[in-house]
């Protein structure tokens, strides 16, 4: 049946990025200020690498990048389906079952999304954070920091980022930065609980009992059903 799936999926990516190609030569890029077949490109997603995706996503790229023209231009559409390519290998890495090819496929998606940050002229925070993210699965914390700290300077109000940032930061062993950092991610979004439970793991580990209740119940009361809190909460309440 996986194997079904994969191969469906993949008819399927492989179809959608020829329409858009060959739209993409009816419509030339040079007459086309909006460059739609290639924005649709820059959505397209796949639950699979494979060869033959990989490649019409790297053709993509091609047919972009003599257009590119500024951190804001055209070039955005070339990081867009590179960025894509790592997120093909994202996703074999997480659905991997051989630990040495998961590896690698972390290695190909933290490549892609170098890749794509470059390609953007530095200015995609969303491919610096997953990059960030593959860098941590491949246990290199300390330039998985590097790079969360770009996409916060690139995105400041990104509170995701910046909730990865101080957990990233807190496993690097800088606790204090890291309550700096989770401290602005509350001012930036003070609702959102999944930085008041990662503030509540900060306070845990400085010793901060109290205040690690508070941001714990703080964060069940925004989303109850968030497990992390709530077993972060028992475990506080066990000590």
């Amino acid at each position: 049946k996986g194997k079904v799936l994969t191969k469906f999926n993949e008819w399927v990516t492989t179809l959608r990025i020829h329409s858009y190609l060959k739209m993409a030569k009816i419509i030339p890029l040079s007459k086309d200020p909006n460059n739609s077949p290639f924005l649709e490109i820059g959505q397209v997603r796949t639950i699979a690498v494979t060869p033959a995706i990989s490649k019409l996503f790297e053709l993509c790229i091609s047919a972009v990048q003599p257009y590119a023209s500024g951190p804001n231009g055209l070039n955005r559409m070339a990081s867009a389906a590179k960025y894509n390519i790592g997120r093909c290998f994202e996703y074999g890495y997480r659905d991997g079952r051989d630990p040495n090819h998961a590896s690698q496929s972390a290695r190909y998606a933290a490549d892609a999304y170098r890749a794509a940050f470059e390609m953007s002229h530095c200015t995609d925070s969303m491919a610096a954070c997953n990059l960030a993210a593959m860098l941590c699965e491949l246990e290199q914390p300390q330039e998985a920091q590097i790079w969360l700290e770009r996409a916060c300077a690139i995105d400041p109000a990104d509170a995701l980022a910046r909730v990865n940032l101080a957990i990233v930061t807190m496993e690097n062993g800088d606790l204090d930065r890291a309550r700096d950092v989770i401290q602005t991610a509350l001012s930036n979004d003070p609702e959102y609980a999944r930085a008041h439970n990662t503030s509540g793991v900060i306070y845990q580990r400085l010793g901060m009992h109290d205040e690690a209740r508070g941001a714990y119940s703080r964060a069940l009361q925004l989303n109850p059903l968030l497990t992390d809190a709530t077993e972060n909460l028992r475990e506080l309440e066990s000590e």
